[in-house]
């Protein structure tokens, strides 16, 4: 297989690390709530912080100064923030500035404890984490639309593995998104890449955006394609959105981690 390693490189950052992210983060919500349970939930929460952020950012505000630092989501929403300008005063991701404020917002609430609210600041970092892979499905849409039938470019392979990191949590929300993006950024042998173009993959994310309760101002707009054009907030109650999540996070996490196994499977 062409490019097979940036296919299983690709699956490992994109679908089986933001398995092991959700999956932990259910720890922690667990461990939190059961006091007696012997898996302290502060471990799992570190284990998250660290598996988002990665080894490679250093110790400054932002992480390193170079955007090749990095292979984990951290570095993907710096990336990202520089081509959809969603980038703070100190230059680096205004999703990477939300997440750390997460992080030590769920630190003091575990050493209280405080679980209600930790089960909310837990589920408002997944939500977030969410967003640089949406960035990343539509910057790749972008670039592909420009290539020509047949194309072997290996940013088809990326794409292929992004959409299918998405395409689990669209579902959930809006069948007929999941359809568009499947369409576009799923290989063919038979169309032009991203055949619809790549503003109609962008509008197939705004009833994601309402439902995970993270504003436009995080997914910004590149090269005059806007994921919000179609965008109306109903902003929901922080419970019914949790609620919501809650109904679907098992459902979520193996329909991701199916895919993940299959796909690679079939490149070893």
């Amino acid at each position: 297989m062409q490019w097979r390693n940036e296919y299983i490189v690709s699956w490992l950052q994109y679908g089986v690390v933001v398995e092991y992210l959700m999956g932990i983060l259910g720890n922690a919500i667990w461990g939190c709530t059961r006091p007696d349970d012997t898996s302290h939930p502060t471990i799992s929460w570190d284990s998250f912080a660290a598996a988002y952020i990665g080894s490679l950012e250093g110790t400054d505000l932002g992480g390193s100064d170079e955007t090749i630092d990095g292979f984990l989501i951290w570095n993907t929403a710096n990336r990202r923030s520089v081509q959809f300008d969603t980038q703070t005063e100190e230059h680096f991701a205004i999703i990477n500035d939300e997440m750390l404020d997460l992080l030590y917002a769920g630190q003091t609430q575990i050493e209280r404890p405080d679980c209600v609210n930790f089960e909310k600041t837990a589920s408002r970092a997944l939500h977030l984490m969410l967003l640089p892979l949406i960035q990343s499905t539509i910057w790749y849409a972008m670039q592909n639309e420009k290539l020509e039938f047949n194309s072997n470019d290996k940013g088809l392979v990326i794409a292929e593995i992004l959409a299918l990191s998405v395409l689990p949590i669209v579902k959930l929300y809006d069948e007929t998104a999941a359809d568009v993006i499947e369409r576009n950024m799923l290989q063919q042998s038979v169309s032009t890449p991203v055949v619809d173009g790549a503003q109609a993959v962008a509008n197939s994310f705004y009833q994601v955006l309402d439902e995970i309760g993270w504003g436009c101002e995080y997914l910004g707009q590149a090269e005059n394609v806007d994921a919000c054009k179609l965008y109306v907030p109903r902003r929901p109650s922080s419970g019914s959105m949790s609620s919501r999540w809650a109904r679907n996070w098992r459902i979520l996490i193996a329909s991701i981690a199916v895919t993940s196994g299959t796909l690679l499977f079939e490149c070893l």
